[in-house]
């Protein structure tokens, strides 16, 4: 028994030792972060004067003037921190007077430093610091660095400081093989990723959709599609066809954005087995107003899925009295089926909408009263309808 309460003693004991540690501990970094956060105001006062004449002085071609006075490891720091949420913010000419500035500051050598920590986070915080610097001598070490990350959600931090440093896009191309590897469909990110880079993309791009790997032909065709040109139609048609159906979809998108499609390809693309191509074009045509693609609406119209059906119904809305009409005589001629279902009902809503338009102001009486008489010449005197109106 007096064993046993002299070993209850023990464990009071140490758990009590443990909870003092751990409360000291907490106690020394709520310390630490109060004395940091104190000098940080200190210097942000003492260089209040010189933050300001920066940003009074941003339009001016000139370069940026050095502080007066020599600045310390600490004071670059927090005046980084400072200039880094300006370049986080800012482009063109008032970007680079920053850059400049930063570097003759001595703060990317700071950061170049700090780059070769032992703790992840440090290194981190460099690389971020770098890419808003748009350090082009970072990005070797940088991609160093990247090599040897655990593959986690930081690798795409480093990822985007090396797409804002670089000056090459082989760099850019490293990067992205590094990130886009196999078992990792993270395309779309990468390729957000790679609009933070001046550089121009067009080229690695269509490198990218030579490879094998379908992440990797993923970035190369949605990045294309901010620099589509008519001569890509022949490499893209390869991939209508793809087994992966993202490759699908995208080559699609591109070949609309590139203007190398045919009337016959869009027949083709709207009786697609993938929905989301079938609905893409009946979008599309209607936001494009392209008037002389109705019957290919007419198609999507009779699409057994509703909201492919209803999309390209409401594009006929769209074009104008040509399509207007085209989709009153639909409804006509198919009524009793799916399809005409849907057209008359995009055509009621359509209506209401015009009416609640009219009514708030944003439309013209006229306007409504237009549509009104053509629904009237179609399908007669609906009470039902005028009411719900």
């Amino acid at each position: 028994m007096l064993v046993d309460l002299t070993m209850a003693f023990y464990v009071v004991y140490g758990l009590s030792a443990i909870m003092l540690v751990f409360m000291a501990t907490i106690l020394v970094i709520k310390a630490r972060k109060t004395n940091e956060e104190k000098q940080r105001k200190q210097v942000l006062t003492t260089y209040e004067d010189y933050l300001q004449y920066l940003l009074r002085n941003l339009d001016d071609p000139g370069a940026f003037q050095l502080p007066t006075n020599p600045t310390t490891k600490r004071e670059k720091q927090v005046l980084q921190k400072e200039l880094i949420q300006w370049m986080d913010r800012i482009k063109g000419n008032h970007l680079q007077k920053l850059v400049r500035l930063s570097e003759e500051m001595g703060l990317v050598d700071l950061d170049l430093k700090r780059l070769r920590s032992r703790r992840h986070y440090v290194r981190l915080d460099a690389a971020y610091n770098l890419g808003v610097m748009r350090c082009g001598r970072a990005v070797k070490p940088m991609l160093t660095v990247l090599e040897k990350n655990q593959r986690d959600s930081t690798m795409f931090i480093l990822g985007r400081s090396i797409a804002q440093a670089a000056t090459h896009a082989n760099e850019v191309e490293e990067m992205i093989h590094h990130l886009g590897k196999r078992g990792h469909n993270n395309y779309q990110l990468l390729v957000d990723i790679t609009k933070e880079s001046n550089l121009d993309l067009g080229e690695l791009y269509t490198r990218l959709i030579q490879e094998e790997q379908p992440n990797l032909i993923k970035v190369g065709l949605l990045g294309l599609r901010e620099h589509a040109e008519p001569h890509m139609s022949r490499r893209v048609r390869a991939y209508l066809e793809a087994e992966d159906k993202e490759i699908r979809i995208h080559a699609v998108k591109l070949m609309i954005a590139s203007g190398s499609w045919t009337k016959g390809d869009l027949f083709q693309f709207m009786k697609s087995d993938d929905w989301e191509v079938r609905l893409y074009i009946a979008k599309w045509i209607g936001d494009a107003k392209l008037v002389e693609l109705k019957e290919v609406l007419e198609v999507g119209v009779k699409d057994p899925l509703w909201s492919v059906a209803k999309a390209s119904a409401k594009s006929l809305l769209s074009l104008d009295q040509v399509g207007v009409k085209r989709l009153y005589q639909l409804a006509m001629d198919w009524k009793g089926t799916h399809e005409g279902e849907v057209a008359l009902e995009c055509i009621q809503e359509d209506l209401k909408e015009t009416a609640s338009n009219a009514e708030n102001g944003f439309t013209t009486l006229q306007a409504y009263h237009q549509k009104l008489n053509l629904f009237e010449q179609f399908f007669g005197r609906d009470e039902e309808v005028i009411q719900a109106m």
